[in-house]
């Protein structure tokens, strides 16, 4: 089946017709950062602080344990902002394939979300391991030939090098050959990997085409929401220039007090407008992307796409 380009304003037209919905995933996103950022600052500020006042020849078994006690608020704030993630992604395979009612913006927290979590999990591991296998080919190639001879080492760097090039291409050939597993998974309510393969068949260079010009879309308004937003948090740094010139001037290391009255209000302004207008809008886009694609590929759901522009 042929597939049009259009497929890839799918989020523009979902945050056209539902602007309310794309507003309650920005609060959905606002109260995640609120959570995982707050338990990072709360558990993890104070170990940074240590870490930053050390001397130039720490203790070794203190650092690897301040290290190590980082591990549990970074682990919250991943799982926080993943099933956040994994919630609004079910809300806009709702908005984008179904017409029922948006309710509070499309959200619900059960099966279907759920199954987006193990699905996201089943994403990571997957990449993960073909990321691995294919660093694990490329040093032994390079490794190979040196060890051979090393007159012949630069000829395994360059293999070594078009080894990583070869799977870069081999990770985004794969990306876009699995991009409608979410979605279809979604959809048939149970985990299909594979029927995604099918899918995307002989649709590799028009989805390749739409997603990038999805993420360009994305990383534009991003860049629009936020040039503006940094330009009142400067002006709101300089309104603070008190207290970063009180701890330039201290004779001690700051403490947490101190650096939250000096970067707190900028990184709460930061948080808030990232979560409730640019990240809710850029989730809409790239999702809403392979959501309107799996519409178009399956049949399952059909409807006139939309002309946006």
């Amino acid at each position: 089946m042929r597939l049009d380009i259009e497929f890839a304003f799918e989020g523009f037209r979902i945050i056209r017709k539902q602007p309310l919905a794309v507003a309650a995933w920005g609060l959905v996103f606002l109260v995640a950062n609120i959570v995982g950022f707050g338990a990072l600052i709360f558990f993890a500020l104070p170990t940074f602080v240590q870490l930053f006042s050390m001397s130039a020849a720490p203790d070794p078994a203190v650092m690897s344990g301040l290290m190590l006690s980082l591990i549990p608020p970074y682990l919250i704030m991943f799982v926080v902002i993943g099933v956040s993630g994994a919630v609004v992604s079910c809300a806009v395979f709702r908005a984008a394939l179904t017409d029922e009612k948006p309710g509070f913006g499309y959200l619900r927290f059960g099966g279907d979300e759920l199954r987006m979590i193990l699905i996201h999990i089943i994403y990571v591991l997957l990449f993960l391991g073909v990321y691995a296998a294919l660093a694990i080919v490329g040093v032994a190639l390079g490794a190979g030939f040196s060890l051979i001879d090393e007159d012949l080492m630069p000829l395994g760097v360059l293999i070594a090098i078009v080894a990583i090039i070869a799977g870069i291409g081999l990770m985004i050939w794969l990306m876009i050959r699995l991009s409608l597993f979410s979605v279809q998974s979604f959809d048939e309510k149970r985990i299909n990997l594979f029927g995604s393969w099918k899918l995307t068949k002989g649709n590799f260079w028009s989805l390749f085409g739409g997603y990038l010009l999805a993420w360009l879309l994305a990383v534009v308004v991003e860049t629009v929401v936020m040039t503006v937003v940094w330009f009142f948090l400067i002006m709101l740094m300089f309104a603070n220039m008190g207290a970063w010139q009180q701890m330039a001037n201290s004779s001690t290391p700051p403490d947490v007090a101190s650096i939250l009255w000096a970067v707190g209000p900028m990184m709460a302004g930061y948080i808030a407008i990232f979560s409730l207008v640019a990240w809710p809008m850029m989730i809409a886009i790239m999702v809403g992307a392979p959501a309107a694609a799996y519409r178009t590929l399956s049949g399952r759901h059909p409807r006139a796409v939309e002309k946006i522009f």
